[in-house]
């Protein structure tokens, strides 16, 4: 039999540890104001930024951070993520919240029809689930995108109502590939969503570093085409834009970098990549302002080689 100290002792204990619990889950006591489709700048809630409403049950915006972000997407009664990002979405975390995740990466261009056709699944899914939040890196590009390709593919908007809430995401003009969504013609059967629903998946393994290297050439190879185009359209590549080839970039480098894909590679050559990518990251944020300068983003340009150059001098094989 118990003695009085004892179960004090353990009720304690019982009342730390549930205590504890609560704390980790940071569980909420207010109700946030949720987005809503009339609102003409993005929210921002703890954890998360640039959130906005494409339907009233459809938010796009940026990657959550830590609990404080999926505990924000948990009051807004999010039941559904899809994160387009490259890198591999958090699972853990939402998984508490009783979240669903849905893993789609999208590039800078164009989606896919294929594409296409997953996103209005995921979306399709996430509506009857209850709300859906779409997320990309900084939530003002990809998931924008996302959002739209998959309302006008379900025919649940019109292309003009797209267009003002991507201005609300702050898309930049300067993804040309991004916006042509708008005039995509893909239409999507829900009943194709039903067959589809079993391809998707939480975590779409990134390829290994020689795809994301050889993406990464492609993409500086036509970067070097833009700048000796004065980072102008090329008349009979009008599908290239400065943005979008320096965002893969970005995007091949951030896998690279968080992943980790090949361990054979010591911490130094990690560090490396995060300096490359710290360089191509302020060269895209140049690149989406409305006015670029041309001797700026030459600077940066070069900057960002000479990061490559440090690296490849090293571990290129």
């Amino acid at each position: 039999m118990l003695t009085r100290l004892q179960v004090i002792v353990l009720f304690s204990l019982f009342f730390m540890l549930s205590w504890s619990s609560s704390l980790e889950l940071d569980i909420p006591f207010k109700q946030l104001r949720v987005p809503a489709i009339q609102d003409t700048t993005p929210a921002v809630y703890d954890g998360i930024e640039q959130v906005v409403a494409y339907k009233n049950w459809l938010f796009s915006g940026s990657k959550p951070t830590g609990y404080a972000g999926f505990n924000s997407l948990h009051t807004l009664n999010v039941r559904t993520i899809i994160c387009v990002d490259g890198t591999s979405p958090n699972l853990k975390i939402p998984e508490l919240y009783g979240m669903k995740t849905i893993h789609i990466p999208l590039k800078y261009e164009l989606p896919s029809e294929q594409q296409i056709i997953d996103l209005a699944t995921a979306v399709l899914i996430g509506k009857n689930r209850g709300n859906t939040y779409i997320h990309c890196h900084h939530g003002r590009h990809r998931s924008a995108v996302a959002a739209t390709a998959a309302l006008l593919a379900l025919q649940l908007s019109t292309s003009k109502e797209l267009e003002l809430r991507m201005q609300v995401s702050e898309t930049s003009k300067m993804y040309s590939g991004l916006w042509a969504i708008l005039l995509t013609t893909t239409v999507v059967n829900p009943e194709l969503c039903r067959i589809n629903e079993p391809s998707l998946t939480s975590n779409v393994i990134p390829e290994g570093i020689v795809e994301q290297m050889t993406e990464m050439e492609f993409a500086y190879d036509n970067v070097i085409k833009l700048q000796k185009n004065n980072w102008k359209p090329i008349e009979h590549h009008p599908d290239l834009s400065p943005a979008s080839e320096v965002g893969a970039i970005v995007e091949s480098l951030r896998i690279l970098q968080k992943s980790k894909l090949d361990k054979n590679y010591p911490l130094d050559f990690y560090e490396k990549l995060t300096r490359s990518l710290l360089s191509a990251v302020a060269l895209e944020n140049s690149l989406v302002t409305t006015k670029i300068q041309i001797d700026s983003i030459n600077l940066q340009l070069n900057a960002l080689e000479r990061t490559c150059i440090a690296c490849h001098a090293v571990y290129r094989r």
